[in-house]
């Protein structure tokens, strides 16, 4: 970044041209740059920190996918009613959970079920949950997701 050292703003960005011989440098002036440097930058977080850069946290989202053999799904939810379910005839009995505190999303679990990519275009991040026909999979999947809201982060 090159920054104004009197006002501490942005003026622009200084890159290296990689197709270069000599791996010039140039210059790119603008008066707001957007930098998408993801999470693990924490230097360059406390780079621009020094130098006085703003910054403002932005809510994320957090995932994570679960994953637990089916037998014990069958055996702890749903009981005598499993081989039915499993084998497409039978309904599955409906969850019962609270939420303390907070929001969370759930992938719900069927039977043999998986977590999948389902984007439409390769700069999206999508996914979704789906059984095979068969639902024969011996593995149970299923995805849980919690916003994060700056003021949860302030404490960190």
């Amino acid at each position: 970044l090159t920054i104004d050292p009197t006002t501490n703003a942005v003026t622009g960005i200084q890159c290296h041209h990689t197709h270069s011989h000599d791996h010039d440098i140039v210059q790119i002036d603008a008066p707001i740059v957007v930098l998408a440097i993801g999470h693990s930058a924490r230097d360059l977080y406390a780079s621009l920190h020094e130098q006085g850069v703003a910054m403002s946290a932005k809510e994320f989202a957090v995932g994570l996918r679960v994953e637990h053999p089916q037998t014990l799904i069958d055996t702890v939810q749903l009981k005598e009613y499993a081989k039915w379910v499993n084998r497409g005839k039978g309904k599955v009995p409906v969850a019962d959970y609270t939420v303390k505190a907070g929001n969370v999303f759930s992938f719900c679990m069927c039977p043999g079920g998986q977590v999948v990519p389902t984007s439409m275009d390769p700069s999206e991040l999508c996914v979704n949950g789906m059984s095979f026909s068969q639902r024969n999979s011996p593995w149970a999947n299923s995805g849980l997701v919690t916003p994060v809201t700056p003021e949860e982060l302030s404490p960190f």
